[in-house]
């Protein structure tokens, strides 16, 4: 009672339902082998592989190399350590997004980021994390599967802010506090990461948006996608987001503190997150 209700489907595009296209293969691509999806009725059990290099599987996210994995022949978007965990994954949860995989797969090129210096996506997320001396520190010890054995929520914390951003230099991670020399009457809109990037005074070459892309999402959805949570912040008032299903997200605390910093002190943003998972 006395709070507005709004439930924000998050697609891709927002807003926009996707068309599925034919698939099709670059002419300096390699070739792959793919495992079609089980039909309604029988399950393909053929094996095929996807490309080289270190991987997870989808369903019991056990490391698989390369050519030992079985990717989704349809939106070659996920892959799996065997027949088996693709049959699971498919009735589970993969059958209902399939297709909005297969879509986003299509406009991979569109979706690419190309500002970072360091690549946005890690096919072996330990050497990756290795790369920037960050491994198994702070909270990225959840970009990878070396700390499953932790319960989510409960990583035990050690040290400060700079410790939690897995003891990065001073200057390649936000720090818990406002933003100077910006207009305090109004939540800052982003146009994209170069642009809080510069705002927060951070080298391209720091790895933190792959962190912060999970509350900066729920801020942009907060001040740009939904039209009711932005005019209840301009007005001063509280918004509640439920936030269904977090994992990882739950040792992330430091990096949703950027939320409130964004907010410019408009606002009251409280999120309730809600799943199993949570402690």
């Amino acid at each position: 009672r006395g709070y507005d209700i709004v439930a924000v489907t998050v697609s891709h595009p927002p807003g926009q339902a996707y068309d599925e296209k034919s698939s099709s293969v670059s002419a300096g691509s390699t070739p792959t082998k793919y495992v079609e999806p089980p039909r309604e009725d029988t399950f393909n059990d053929t094996i095929g592989f996807s490309s080289t290099g270190l991987r997870q599987c989808a369903m019991c996210e056990r490391e698989v190399h390369g050519e030992q994995s079985i990717c989704c022949g349809r939106c070659r978007a996920v892959v799996y350590c065997s027949s088996i965990c693709q049959k699971q994954h498919w009735n589970d949860t993969h059958k209902s997004l399939c297709g909005l995989y297969k879509a986003m797969m299509e406009r991979e090129e569109e979706l690419t980021i190309n500002i970072f210096l360091f690549p946005c996506s890690a096919d072996q997320p330990c050497k990756w994390l290795e790369s920037f001396d960050i491994h198994q520190k702070g909270m990225w010890r959840r970009k990878c599967s070396c700390y499953s054995h932790c319960p989510f929520g409960l990583l035990p914390v050690k040290g400060g802010l700079r410790e939690q951003w897995g003891e990065l230099d001073e200057f390649e991670y936000p720090h818990d506090s406002s933003f100077n020399n910006h207009i305090v009457s109004s939540p800052l809109l982003l146009s994209g990461w170069s642009e809080y990037y510069n705002l927060r005074s951070l080298p391209l070459s720091s790895p933190v948006a792959d962190i912060l892309s999970h509350p900066l999402t729920v801020y942009h959805i907060l001040t740009t996608l939904n039209i009711s949570s932005k005019n209840l912040i301009l007005k001063g008032k509280e918004v509640i987001i439920h936030y269904l299903g977090p994992e990882g997200e739950l040792d992330w605390m430091p990096a949703f503190a950027e939320v409130g910093h964004l907010l410019n002190g408009l606002g009251n943003v409280q999120i309730v997150m809600v799943g199993p998972e949570v402690p």
